[in-house]
């Protein structure tokens, strides 16, 4: 089998509508939701579906994936700091695992640009930005008052944890660097980890787009050379 016939077997498309889901459902929910819950599992098992197009990293995908699935169900039924973090750092775990891997399939591989690279990239970003709101609730779990907040929402919560919609609005607002200032780092750790994040989404625009306009260039430059041969 052909690696474009694999790579059309295993779209990034289920893990991009899986990533709309969550977003809208982050939005639209008020407080812990089961249904944003189920949500996260579902960008688990995207990226999961999505990593299978390369099968000699099936196994410990499937592995890492079982693992955040089970941290991600001993968290809903037995809700605290320590479980909080253990769901946090495996989930990290596994989206950092799939984004390196989906990001070598869609940015770094050679190749013609098509449109399932171009859904990968862009899953690849998301997925950042999803890691970025883990990483800064575990923060807030780890140091209190990590974060400053406005007026009329704390992360003195139950199990030091704000509405995971807060951090990922500051994630996304820090990894394209909008800074608008609403929610914003105090602590050393928190600080440093806001710079990196902010660093590494400009970063990864500036990459993406210029690895996926050479590939085009190219791609045109060659079919227009065959064109010519063939004359």
């Amino acid at each position: 089998m052909g690696p474009s016939a694999e790579s059309n077997e295993r779209s990034s498309l289920p893990l991009l509508i899986a990533l709309a889901v969550l977003f809208v459902l982050e939005a639209l929910a008020t407080g812990a939701s089961r249904l944003v819950a189920l949500a996260y599992a579902a960008v688990l098992i995207g990226s999961a579906w999505a990593m299978t197009r390369d099968r000699r990293h099936v196994l410990r995908t499937e592995v890492l994936l079982a693992v955040a699935l089970a941290a991600r169900v001993g968290y809903e039924m037995s809700p605290g700091r320590v479980t909080l973090l253990i769901a946090h750092a495996t989930g990290v775990l596994f989206l950092a695992w799939s984004a390196a891997l989906l990001f070598r399939h869609a940015v770094a591989a050679p190749g013609r640009v098509n449109q399932d690279r171009i859904i990968g990239a862009i899953c690849v970003y998301l997925m950042l930005g999803v890691i970025g709101a883990a990483v800064a609730s575990s923060i807030a779990g780890m140091q209190r008052g990590a974060f400053r907040f406005p007026q009329g929402m704390s992360s003195e919560g139950p199990y030091l944890e704000v509405e995971t919609s807060s951090f990922l609005y500051f994630s996304f607002v820090t990894l394209a660097t909008l800074g608008y200032g609403d929610i914003t780092p105090v602590t050393p750790l928190a600080r440093t980890f806001s710079w990196m994040l902010a660093v590494t989404g400009q970063m990864y625009v500036a990459l993406v787009v210029a690895r996926l306009a050479s590939l085009g260039f190219y791609g045109t430059a060659s079919d227009a050379g065959k064109r010519t041969d063939a004359r």
